[in-house]
């Protein structure tokens, strides 16, 4: 609130408390005599202001749940029927009823009517302060309070109708009513209390309340108090003021409301362009808790085929493609019946019998208890991604193909060398031999070169692909294309590795140099080449190897750590963890890499070591390994007189086990 209106309205206040009272001071004395009927018809008026107020005020109270409308709305309720009950019981037709003279029942009903919205007044003051002591909000059960509103007025109206009164004037001492001060004293405490609180300031309701309190004080300290007899300047002024003051609080719940109306007819239209918008780019669909379809948005109608009157009403099975498992859908609604967020790929089929995939986020709106009443679902069209994604899995499936075909090749020319070797009986034909060999070599290097162009031209097409996808895919999108383009060169490149040491140990027989190693140094050079790949998955590597020393080729033991604990890296989640451990059994040193990721069957186990065979374990990356650094593991470690085996659980992790004989300490590298 600006300082202009701040200043503005406490000038207000102020005007209305003292302007009030110089009024009084200079018309005291005023000759002015009302009666009854004038009485009757002022405390009529201020029954149906009372009335109104009230039910407003609840009304308010039901539609945002704002506590200080409840006690407003209840206490100007019963106060309408206190004020009610007074202008009947003094009126000219039940007064010889009454146990009490007029002198006496008026005053008193007129002081119980404003000690009952008085103390409404300090309760709801009350409550903000409690609410601002806890630091939290507070439940009040609205049936207590309506309890207590209906036993105040009831037990008013007995004691008024079978209690004589005595009189509740006294002329001669300094206040001639001291019975008002009560409700002026609660009056002036909700006053207080409000001011405090500090809402006044920017709530337009508050500021009329707060202005209610005043006149009601005023007209209670002031007036009221003064009153020497019925019906006098006093008497009359005071009733006049209490439906001034309802009058302002009635003014406060229009503002109130009106605010209220205009702030969500600007919500109501900001949802509304929100869903233009929404239909715009997504396609939206309504459920109720059995999955029957209550609304779809144009762009729902226009993917699937069908009209809306087709969709109305029916379940959302009829889109069902049977792509997905069951399990898939039960746990989709168990998800969302938790009053949970589901969010999941899931292929539908068209009226014309043809599919589509959508990206969908499936959100439950809950009642009062938490209990979900309807679903909201908001879907993209992925159908061309998805296209996308396929077409990337054919290519890796050539370039596996390719892959076993250069193996295929790989062992023919070894049978032919072998076949040469065993046909050498002299000194000129194992000149040819060696030859040959040497012709051998330059061909199996040659059939590589040629089968590899293959699996590279398909890498080439992928980022063809996404070149000319790119429009279609969003940024992120892009970036996880080109990653898997990027992992897809790294494995070509480590095949190629691979390959080469494979042939290097098959036609050179691996020319190993055993030597005195420290097992801790090899495999430490190893984890450090390694490391960066695992920070990069966020998997903690360790090297937990003792001193102990190896008798064995250097390169050869890097090789297999090498690969061992790439293998690892390739197949263990983000967030996992490998130990590279050591144990000395002897004559041979043991070494284990265990790691926590996805792990193996007992049949996948069984062939992992095995050249034409390929574990169907997919890696973190969502692809299978190419199958050949472990034979060559296997290979290398026999040639050098040690071995290699697996121990795995699926879904836990895996353990690559491989001794080599032990070395001696002293002169070991």
């Amino acid at each position: 609130m600006s300082a202009h209106v701040f200043h503005r309205r406490i000038w207000i206040y102020i005007i209305t408390g003292v302007g009030l009272t110089l009024a009084y001071s200079a018309l005291r004395g005023n000759p002015w005599q009302g009666g009854a009927t004038l009485h009757t018809v002022m405390e009529s008026m201020a029954t149906l202001l009372a009335f109104v107020v009230g039910a407003m005020a609840l009304v308010r109270f039901y539609a945002h749940k704002d506590l200080i409308y409840l006690f407003v709305g209840i206490g100007f309720l019963g106060t309408g029927v206190l004020d009610g009950y007074h202008a009947v019981v003094t009126s000219e037709y039940f007064k010889p009823m009454m146990p009490s003279d007029l002198p006496a029942l008026i005053p008193w009903s007129w002081v119980a009517s404003r000690l009952f919205l008085s103390i409404f007044m300090v309760l709801s003051g009350f409550v903000w302060w409690q609410e601002e002591r806890l630091g939290k909000k507070i439940q009040v059960d609205e049936q207590s309070v309506y309890t207590f509103s209906a036993l105040f007025t009831l037990a008013a109206l007995l004691f008024f109708a079978f209690v004589p009164l005595p009189m509740p004037h006294y002329p001669d001492g300094a206040l001639y009513r001291p019975g008002e001060l009560v409700p002026a004293v609660f009056f002036l405490f909700a006053l207080v209390g409000y001011l405090k609180k500090g809402d006044w300031k920017h709530d337009v309701f508050e500021h009329w309340l707060v202005l209610s309190l005043i006149v009601g004080f005023v007209s209670q300290a002031v007036f009221m108090s003064f009153s020497g007899e019925l019906f006098d300047f006093e008497f009359d002024a005071a009733h006049a003021l209490k439906k001034a003051s309802y009058l302002c609080v009635l003014t406060g719940l229009f503002f109130s409301m009106y605010t209220i109306f205009r702030r969500e007819e600007e919500i109501v239209r900001e949802l509304d362009f929100q869903k233009r918008a929404i239909d715009q780019h997504s396609i939206v669909s309504i459920a109720d808790v059995r999955g029957d379809i209550t609304y779809v948005n144009p762009k729902f109608c226009e993917i699937s085929g069908f009209s809306v009157e087709e969709l109305l009403g029916q379940n959302h099975r009829m889109l069902n493609s049977g792509e997905h498992p069951r399990a898939m859908f039960v746990d989709l609604w168990r998800t969302i019946s938790s009053g949970k967020v589901w969010n999941g790929e899931i292929k539908n089929k068209k009226k014309d019998g043809s599919y589509y995939w959508v990206d969908a986020t499936i959100i439950p709106f809950l009642n009062e208890k938490g209990i979900p009443f309807q679903y909201v679902s908001i879907r993209t069209d992925i159908t061309a991604h998805k296209d996308d994604k396929i077409v990337l899995q054919r290519s890796k499936e050539e370039l596996e193909q390719y892959v076993l075909e250069i193996n295929s090749a790989r062992t023919d020319l070894q049978h032919q060398a072998e076949e040469l070797i065993e046909l050498a009986e002299n000194e000129a034909f194992l000149n040819e031999k060696l030859k040959y060999e040497a012709d051998v070599k330059d061909k199996f290097f040659s059939i590589i070169a040629h089968d590899l162009k293959s699996p590279f031209t398909a890498l080439l097409g992928m980022t063809q692909l996404m070149a000319h996808s790119a429009d279609k895919m969003g940024q992120e999108k892009l970036v996880e294309f080109a990653g898997n383009v990027h992992e897809s060169g790294q494995r070509v490149f480590e095949l190629v590795q691979n390959l080469l040491e494979w042939s290097r140990v098959q036609m050179e027989g691996g020319n190993f140099e055993p030597e005195n190693l420290v097992l801790q140094t090899q495999t430490e050079e190893c984890c450090e080449i390694l490391r960066p790949v695992a920070e990069e998955k966020n998997i903690a590597l360790t090297n937990k190897v003792n001193t102990e020393t190896v008798f064995a080729d250097r390169d050869m033991v890097q090789t297999v750590i090498r690969n061992l604990v790439a293998n690892s890296l390739k197949f263990t989640p983000s967030g996992g963890r490998i130990d590279v451990m050591s144990q000395n059994g002897g004559d041979m040193v043991q070494v284990t890499v265990a790691d926590t990721g996805v792990g193996m069957s007992e049949d996948q186990a069984k062939n992992v070591f095995a050249l034409d065979q390929k574990t169907s374990t997919v890696g973190t990356n969502g692809e299978a390994g190419t199958g050949l650094g472990l034979p060559l593991c296997k290979d290398m470690l026999e040639r050098n007189g040690g071995d290699i085996w697996v121990e795995s659980i699926p879904g836990e992790g895996t353990q690559f086990h491989f001794s080599l004989p032990s070395g001696h300490a002293e002169n070991s590298k």
